[in-house]
């Protein structure tokens, strides 16, 4: 099939053999699609995918599609889904500070699944989210995808471990993130390394005025008259 200028509204539909679609400036939208059979789609110019919601593919290739939109919540087989020159949403930077553990956070730019940006969307305002973008279910869609390059990947690795710190599978994983970021932020263990240092230094510099103005003058030798 291929799409030139329009949308495609692919929803439910249930496909036994090979499956390409080819997107020119257009979207797609495969809500609920049955793909029985190894599946492309790819796209050129401003080509998006909307939505892959309840779909079920045991093979499929993004090729050159726009996914910061699409949503992936109920994703049959994440390990099958190959993602190959495609953007992703990318998540907000900054530091903020909550009264919740832990208190202070920084968080880095990396891509995430538009499932997730609605997710703390939802939360945010006490509206229910989608029962498929719970962190549990996230963190099984970022560890199955397959993008095809390292950066990507490595992001989805690192939203992976976010997203079962977020459900609360143990404490360490809080620790991780706020130390290292699960090992894959080593930016951060080097400032926390550099701030135990001047606190170590600073420590000495006080230990050593301390003790000298604590310790006795010499006294002379007493003149009697």
């Amino acid at each position: 099939m291929a799409v030139a200028r329009c949308g495609v509204d692919l929803r439910h539909v249930e496909v036994t053999g090979p499956t390409t679609v080819r997107l020119t400036d257009s979207q797609a939208d495969l809500e609920g699609a049955v793909l029985r059979g190894p599946a492309t789609v790819m796209g050129r110019g401003r080509s998006t995918l909307t939505s892959l919601r309840q779909a079920d593919a045991t093979s499929l290739e993004l090729f050159g599609l726009d996914l910061s939109a699409c949503r992936f919540a109920g994703l049959a087989h994440p390990s099958g889904v190959r993602v190959k020159e495609c953007t992703f949403a990318l998540t907000p930077r900054g530091v903020r500070v909550s009264l919740r553990w832990p208190m202070l956070r920084w968080f880095s730019r990396r891509r995430a699944l538009a499932d997730e940006r609605t997710m703390h969307s939802r939360s945010g305002t006490g509206h229910p989210g989608d029962p498929g973008a719970s962190p549990d279910r996230l963190a099984a869609l970022y560890a199955g995808l397959r993008p095809a390059d390292r950066a990507t990947s490595a992001d989805f690795a690192f939203a992976a471990m976010e997203m079962r710190r977020q459900a609360g599978h143990g404490w360490w994983l809080s620790v991780s993130w706020l130390l290292c970021g699960y090992g894959m932020r080593m930016g951060r263990a080097a400032v926390w390394l550099a701030l135990v240092m001047a606190l170590m230094a600073a420590a000495v510099v006080w230990s050593s005025a301390s003790h000298a103005g604590h310790r006795p003058g010499t006294v002379g030798p007493a003149v009697h008259r």
